[in-house]
């Protein structure tokens, strides 16, 4: 009888175990499917507005993915925190920094609706990602204290194209594989990322892929993947704002002088005419060329600050080589004519490309913000162990030639009530001549804006 009361008692507590464990799992399937549902749809909303196709959006999905977990507080944040969400326009960035100083913090989230240029449409995409509390996070957190309230994350991702491309037909045929039309590699597209992080201040991970059409642990792939990233990244320091080591992102006014990785700018929206920098940031995608591999580091306060940083790697070239006995007054014997970007590597002239020039920049930036202004001053200088030439024509008689080149850049920014006027001016030591933009975006209201960009990129 009690053996029998016993076991009956268990059964209904396994039950009631196993109901909790059914209802935490389905709400955290809820949760992250509607997690996604909200992250996608923004990243939808934006990738329709813009003009370039191409555009990696990796970056924004972190920012959105982070910012889901931790979202900003609107009583204590920075411009370049709500810039990172590209739902925000600088004018309506500026104007809740004035509602809270007429007004004071915000009591609730629906004070937004009091905001001339804030939409119903902007509030409702900005909504997940914000909070409105008293409570500040620690502005200026150690390093220590990052490493133990951070997390691990990892991702996987496996793709393939069902119809198979020409460029696996000729697998059996030896005679073709030392052609350009001859993939070497099979169809299959991998991608995995490790990544350890503590909210936007810390940040440590791996990134690897192959792409379509690549070797893998084979051929001229035997380390496995065709491209490798890793980076360590801090931000939360006094006076040491931030720094990276590994591959991280420099991003400088307009993008004249040096801007790393893709830029959300000209796209349907015409609010949208204003690149907004991020001066260092960890570098997460795989784009195989847009990117700094080396240390960076941002030093300064809210007014005044200084990036420096320094980058070494190796980037895909055309190599051409010179007949020395023809040319016996050449002072080189191989040049390049010109750069790969797509970072594939699947034919035997891609895999050649692979690596064949290595590339230096360093440079550095400081920057003044005070209330609305924000002015920069910015030098790079970009190095090459090949020299870059080719034949001269019509169409290229203008295009860089040589081994190194500086480029020196001011930029500025200013918001006064509804205007927003930009731009940047930059000067390329290599041809002597200036490329400029400027700029101004007016809002009537929050439907209805008005902007007039201006450009002069000389011929050089």
């Amino acid at each position: 009888m009690l053996t029998s009361i016993f076991l009956s008692l268990k059964r209904r507590t396994m039950s009631r175990v196993w109901l909790v464990i059914l209802l935490f799992f389905s709400c955290n399937l809820t949760f992250s499917q509607e997690r996604e549902a909200i992250i996608q749809q923004r990243i939808e909303f934006i990738s329709e507005q813009l003009e370039d196709e191409e555009v990696d959006l990796t970056d924004l999905f972190t920012v959105l993915n982070e910012r889901f977990d931790h979202p900003i507080n609107l009583n204590n944040t920075t411009v370049e925190e709500l810039s990172e969400l590209n739902f925000l326009t600088e004018i309506q960035i500026n104007e809740l920094f004035l509602h809270i100083k007429r007004f004071g913090k915000f009591m609730t989230i629906y004070e937004l609706q009091t905001l001339q240029y804030w939409d119903m449409e902007t509030i409702s995409l900005v909504l997940p990602f914000v909070k409105v509390t008293d409570r500040f996070d620690q502005l200026h957190i150690s390093l220590k204290e990052a490493i133990k309230r951070g997390k691990f994350e990892w991702y996987g991702r496996y793709q393939r194209i069902i119809e198979q491309k020409k460029g696996y037909w000729a697998q059996g045929d030896s005679s073709l594989q030392g052609t350009n039309s001859y993939y070497h590699g099979n169809p299959d597209r991998y991608y995995t990322r490790f990544r350890f992080s503590y909210r936007t201040n810390l940040s440590v991970g791996i990134t690897a892929e192959k792409d379509p059409g690549e070797q893998f642990f084979r051929g001229a792939n035997k380390q496995g993947f065709d491209f490798y990233s890793g980076h360590i990244f801090y931000k939360g320091g006094k006076y040491l704002r931030s720094f990276a080591i590994g591959d991280y992102q420099i991003q400088v006014g307009q993008g004249l002088n040096i801007w790393s990785g893709h830029a959300l700018g000209k796209s349907a929206d015409v609010t949208n005419v204003k690149k907004s920098a991020n001066p260092l940031r960890p570098y997460t995608s795989v784009d195989e060329s847009r990117f700094m591999r080396g240390a960076a580091l941002d030093l300064g306060d809210e007014r005044l600050a200084l990036t420096l940083f320094a980058s070494h790697k190796s980037v895909d070239g055309s190599v051409q080589y010179i007949d020395t006995i023809t040319y016996s007054g050449s002072d080189y014997d191989s040049y390049i004519s010109s750069i790969n970007m797509s970072g594939l590597h699947r034919t035997t002239s891609e895999i050649g490309r692979k690596g064949s020039l290595k590339e230096t920049i360093f440079g550095g930036n400081i920057r003044y913000d005070y209330a609305n202004l924000h002015v920069g001053l910015a030098a790079v200088n970009w190095r090459y162990d090949k020299v870059f030439d080719k034949p001269m024509l019509p169409y290229n008689q203008f295009d860089f030639r040589g081994d190194n080149t500086t480029s020196l850049s001011a930029d500025y920014s200013y918001v006064f009530r509804n205007f927003l006027f930009f731009g940047e001016l930059s000067h390329a030591t290599h041809s002597k001549n200036i490329a400029t933009i400027h700029g101004f975006l007016l809002a009537f209201d929050a439907r209805a804006s008005l902007s007039v960009v201006y450009r002069n990129y000389q011929k050089g």
